[in-house]
């Protein structure tokens, strides 16, 4: 499952498997990518564009695209250093699109 959410927690669009809260997800996530965010920088280790949590169920990762972040919830069954690139990439494409001013 995979969700948009705006980074004061709004929730987007999308759709997660049943036992996840979309709502609670979309709250959290941009904060807990804002304090490990901060925390690298405290740290000297670079800036966190994408973070992996690795927990007992599945690994979920959160993309920053601009003010939208893309939470990715995996299945440990496809989960891949490609499927991450490409994750990266559709991120970077929301953050374009959400740059975008319609010309009227």
């Amino acid at each position: 499952g995979c969700i948009l959410t705006s980074s004061d927690g709004l929730f987007l669009t999308g759709q997660l498997p049943p036992h996840l809260d979309e709502n609670r997800l979309s709250v959290f996530a941009p904060q807990l990518f804002k304090k490990v965010g901060s925390y690298a920088t405290e740290l000297s280790v670079g800036n966190v564009h994408r973070m992996t949590m690795f927990t007992d169920q599945q690994p979920v990762s959160i993309f920053q695209a601009g003010d939208i972040y893309l939470i990715v919830i995996h299945d440990t069954r496809h989960f891949s250093k490609a499927l991450l690139r490409r994750l990266t990439r559709i991120s970077e494409g929301i953050a374009r699109l959400c740059r975008q001013r319609a010309i009227v």
